[in-house]
């Protein structure tokens, strides 16, 4: 699979914002990416997939492995997380 398309930072901000809650720096969580914090708020700003991806890694490689992880981070996207794409999802009649 090709992981070189454009997103959106909302999912990059979500991961490296719960990174330090758990004390995590946000320069750890975004090693390997040649991103900074700055570029994360910024709402023009796109990331590939890939860099995304090593946000993920970073994390999991930071913190303890727990079963309730992935479930406390996914508790804090929502629709609006999605952008375009999520206005779409709640204001279609069907999927």
């Amino acid at each position: 699979m090709n992981w070189d398309f454009m997103r959106n930072t909302a999912s990059a901000r979500l991961l490296v914002e719960f990174g330090e809650e758990q004390g995590v720096s946000a320069e750890r969580l975004l090693e390997g990416t040649h991103l900074l914090p700055s570029q994360l708020v910024d709402p023009h700003a796109e990331l590939s997939a890939m860099h995304e991806l090593r946000i993920v890694c970073n994390l999991q490689q930071a913190l303890k492995p727990r079963a309730s992880l992935g479930f406390q981070l996914g508790l804090r996207y929502n629709f609006s997380t999605y952008g375009l794409w999520g206005y779409g999802l709640i204001s279609s009649s069907t999927l």
